[in-house]
């Protein structure tokens, strides 16, 4: 009988951090639907299994982040949740109170990033699914790495591997953050 070829899981215990208590949808007050056991019961079956090694992610910078989005939507999700508290009012979750809409602004030009993290939150987010938390930026740095180490485990020849990625990020796109 030939040796079977584990499967490298990617995971990180860091995307426990992203764990907001609630979301808007349709205009509700709704349990949020993305959360932390998702992924962490999906590590536990694949631990348990002996065709699977976890493992963690290696650290890759925002330089592969820069590439994909733009560097002003890495910098405010840096800075945003900490931003709110310091700014607006302490509160668990995050949410836009507007959105920075281009018919606003036709024929008047992009114009600069904005300074508050209430135009941030604005500019750089597209609904109200996805609140910021504390720990949503560690999270979601922590899951690029995750992407990123699975992907070059593939490319590199290493053998199959699955990133176990949260929070998932599939909704984001060059410049806003959703989904």
């Amino acid at each position: 009988m030939g040796e079977t070829t584990r499967v490298r899981v990617v995971h990180s215990p860091v995307h426990l951090r992203h764990d907001p208590g609630f979301e808007v949808e349709h205009g509700l007050l709704v349990a949020h639907h993305e959360l932390p056991i998702r992924a962490e019961r999906v590590r536990a079956t694949l631990e348990a299994d002996e065709r699977f090694t976890v493992a963690p992610p290696d650290e890759w910078g925002t330089a592969p982040i820069d590439a994909v989005h733009d560097p002003g939507l890495g910098r405010f999700l840096e800075r945003a949740w900490r931003d709110f508290q310091r700014e607006v009012r302490h509160q668990r979750e995050v949410f836009p109170d507007v959105f920075d809409h281009r018919e606003l602004r036709a024929g008047m030009g992009d114009g600069p990033e904005p300074v508050s993290v209430l135009g941030g939150l604005g500019r750089w987010c597209f609904e109200m699914a996805t609140p910021l938390v504390d720990g949503t930026y560690p999270a979601a740095r922590s899951a690029v790495d995750v992407a990123l180490t699975a992907a070059a485990s593939v490319l590199n020849g290493d053998g199959p591997a699955f990133g176990n990625c949260r929070p998932p990020g599939h909704h984001a796109a060059h410049g806003v953050f959703g989904g």
